[in-house]
């Protein structure tokens, strides 16, 4: 706000509009001002969530008069008859409740600078980890640089500086067909290098199927959560993505897919060449810095532009997001950090954040960057956090 003349001019629509008596074209200005920046929204559901707690919240015996002014302000709306006197009153309590929370903030600030937000809490990041199923149901935790050495049909395969590599010391040769299934959980991240030396960069919860080593005419994968292909380029044999009723074909180039089954869009960015997003019914081809969007409910395939840092930052060490729902956020962020979430009141998960930040930042203060809109806080019991 620009001018204290603007601010009592925003807080009597407000106050109107809890009364009930706001104008049309009031609503549409509170509409606009809302719509304006992030933070307004932030600002009017602190307001209203401030004005309809317990005055046993804060002991301050400064606000304790507030509240009672408020209290009264609730017996009024009962009454058919609402004077633009008490319009005027209620937007003066709204201004007076939101100066005593900025002053509240700058003591707590000042004298309470010494404690943290959110205790120590057993949630940590993400860290490198995985597990590697063979052909014949074998499986081997690949956390470490100590996993073994594998070999088969002229196929080296071992882990190193944390990513799994196929080598094949027998190329051109027909060998037999064996899959491999890399599977990565909550709070896990991996890379592998295939065969034909493309380098895949698996998110958490996430798994990728693919052959030891690819056929004559193509090199098939199959993939379900999210990741990041760098693709070895070879124009005789197409690389193929699988997602069930969507397939990704490429030569070579650089793209990310999140197709995680909770979720009813599977979107492919492209970040380098070119790829064809093929259903049973559609297809589009992108180029770099585009995204196609596919609907699982309707099978429907669009294309839009996006900054690809939003969607493939977390291949590089980043989490972006811009202007998502909350409740968006909390989920990537519970895959990586690996939590539980609930949410006190269903008005929250909408509530639009945005956010940049490193992996591996410590969870409590990543809490704390979404806690200083001062639209939400944060309990944390066991390995669930709930948001109020």
């Amino acid at each position: 706000m620009d001018t204290i003349k603007e601010y009592v001019k925003i807080s009597t629509w407000i106050a109107r509009e809890i009364a009930g008596t706001i104008q049309q074209e009031e609503k549409e200005k509170l509409e606009q001002w809302l719509g304006a920046e992030e933070e307004n929204l932030c600002i009017y559901e602190n307001i209203r969530k401030r004005l309809s707690e317990e005055q046993e919240k804060r002991s301050y015996q400064k606000t304790e008069n507030i509240w009672a002014d408020w209290n009264k302000v609730q017996s009024r709306l009962k009454k058919k008859t609402i004077t633009y006197r008490q319009i005027l009153q209620w937007a003066a309590i709204i201004i007076i409740v939101f100066s005593t929370l900025l002053i509240w903030k700058q003591q707590e600030e000042i004298t309470d600078t010494s404690n943290t937000t959110h205790p120590h809490s057993k949630i940590y990041a993400g860290k490198v980890l995985a597990t590697l199923t063979l052909d014949n149901g074998e499986e081997i935790k690949l956390q470490d640089s100590n996993s073994p050495e594998i070999h088969q049909e002229g196929i080296k395969i071992y882990q190193s500086d944390n990513q799994l590599v196929y080598e094949d010391s027998v190329k051109n040769e027909k060998k037999e067909e064996r899959f491999h299934v890399i599977s990565v959980p909550r709070g896990g991240e991996y890379c592998l290098k295939l065969s034909d030396g493309t380098i895949v960069y698996l998110n958490a919860e996430s798994k990728l199927s693919y052959p030891v080593t690819f056929s004559e005419t193509e090199r098939k994968v199959h993939l379900v959560g999210e990741a990041f292909f760098d693709v070895q380029k070879d124009t005789t044999k197409p690389f193929i993505v699988d997602m069930d009723s969507l397939q990704i074909r490429v030569l070579g180039t650089e793209f990310g897919v999140r197709a995680y089954t909770d979720e009813e869009c599977v979107k492919t960015t492209l970040k380098q060449g070119s790829v064809k997003v093929e259903t049973n019914s559609n297809n589009l081809i992108l180029s770099p810095g585009t995204q196609a969007i596919f609907k699982k409910s309707d099978h429907s395939l669009e294309r839009q532009e996006v900054n690809i840092n939003l969607f493939i930052g977390w291949k590089d060490g980043r989490l972006i997001f811009k202007h998502c729902p909350l409740e968006e956020v909390l989920r990537d962020l519970s895959r990586w950090y690996n939590f539980n979430v609930t949410f006190e009141r269903e008005e929250l998960r909408s509530l639009p954040f945005s956010l940049n930040i490193e992996k591996h930042e410590d969870f409590s203060e990543v809490l704390d960057l979404l806690e200083e809109t001062e639209c939400v806080t944060f309990e944390i019991t066991d390995n669930t956090v709930i948001v109020k």
